[in-house]
């Protein structure tokens, strides 16, 4: 997932909205179950970018949601509504942050019993797959499978380009004589979208449209930004553009490491395998209730180069290979197994 960055004392002033204006200069509501709700509510109201992609209206969610509400209830039972309320949204980019220690961190993810990740371990790759293992740039470890071929594991998103750049100038010619290359972002939570993009150019042969993006500007559901097209640019020598690449996901694999998947399987020579993505690609700013809550929300609309978007649902695999946990544990990886044949044959 896009890293999330938590203030605390203070809301986070969204770009469309600031703080000041948002919560100041307005009359403030009582801190209470009632107010707090109202807030949380109008909140999504003015800045959730995915209403119209999960066809659902926001008026009627309050309808049904408000009346639960009222001024005596427990924190406990605050929590509860609201976190029910949010469920209905099914996105992963959807955080509560309560500041009462006994109420728990609430995501759809933990929702849905997803606390951590049993599927898959950089580290069983590296003990018991990964020869020559080197790193570069902070975030890529890298080496060879077999004789013929490679791996590149990209840990998360959050880098400089400068750091891709000076990374794939020592992979890249490396693995030139590699018949194919494993990327795996299987356990990559996300980072910054133009990370995913320049990095896509060392595997890209010219220039190409791979996602969409528009943001809401406005209180109105259909207040937008106009659509911003993204392009892979292609870099570096041209080592990795002609090889066979087998992308590996889970749903660990997320936000940022989603868009980077928009732009990798535009290739023709790029095969999807692993798992489901996570299904949460915008940008996602955190907002403060009353009470000192905090939580996130997707303030953008983001979707392929045709203009489908995936939001709440993920990008799934053309092979579908999962790992059993209990092999994960004892130090078995199936699906890179499986991945390293399919590129030897």
């Amino acid at each position: 997932m896009k890293n999330i960055i938590i203030i605390v004392g203070i809301c986070f002033g969204v770009a469309l909205c600031s703080c000041e204006d948002s919560l100041i200069n307005e009359p403030p509501l009582k801190n209470s179950p009632v107010g707090n709700f109202d807030l949380l509510w109008q909140d999504f109201h003015d800045y959730y970018g995915l209403f119209e992609v999960k066809k659902i209206n926001w008026d009627s969610v309050y309808a049904v949601y408000k009346p639960q509400v009222h001024e005596g209830m427990s924190e406990a039972e605050f929590y509860a509504v609201s976190t029910s309320m949010l469920s209905i949204l099914n996105d992963a980019h959807v955080t509560l942050f309560p500041t009462n220690p006994d109420l728990p961190r609430w995501s759809v993810d933990l929702e849905d019993g997803i606390s951590h990740q049993e599927d898959y371990k950089f580290e069983v790759v590296k003990e018991n797959y990964l020869q020559n293992h080197k790193q570069a740039g902070g975030v890529f470890d890298w080496g060879w499978l077999s004789d013929s071929i490679g791996y590149i594991h990209v840990d998360h998103f959050m880098v400089k380009l400068a750091d891709v750049d000076d990374a794939m100038k020592e992979i890249a010619p490396a693995l030139k004589k590699a018949k194919g290359i494993v990327l795996d972002i299987r356990d990559a939570p996300g980072g910054q979208d133009p990370v995913g993009q320049r990095l896509a150019g060392y595997f890209a042969q010219e220039k190409y449209l791979y996602m969409k993006t528009r943001k809401r500007s406005g209180p109105n559901p259909a207040d937008f930004t106009d659509w911003l097209n993204w392009y892979v640019d292609p870099m570096g020598g041209g080592e990795l553009k002609d090889k066979p690449v087998i992308l590996m996901t889970t749903r660990f694999t997320g936000s940022g490491a989603e868009t980077f998947s928009l732009a990798m399987l535009e290739l023709p020579q790029v095969t999807q395998a692993g798992d489901t993505t996570a299904g949460a690609f915008s940008d996602n700013p955190m907002r403060q209730l009353y009470n000192g809550w905090m939580f996130s929300l997707s303030v953008g609309d983001f979707r392929d180069a045709s203009g489908e978007s995936f939001e709440g649902r993920g990008l799934a695999p053309a092979l579908l290979w999962e790992n059993n946990p209990a092999d994960v544990k004892a130090g078995k990886d199936e699906a890179l197994e499986k991945a390293i044949q399919h590129l030897a044959e």
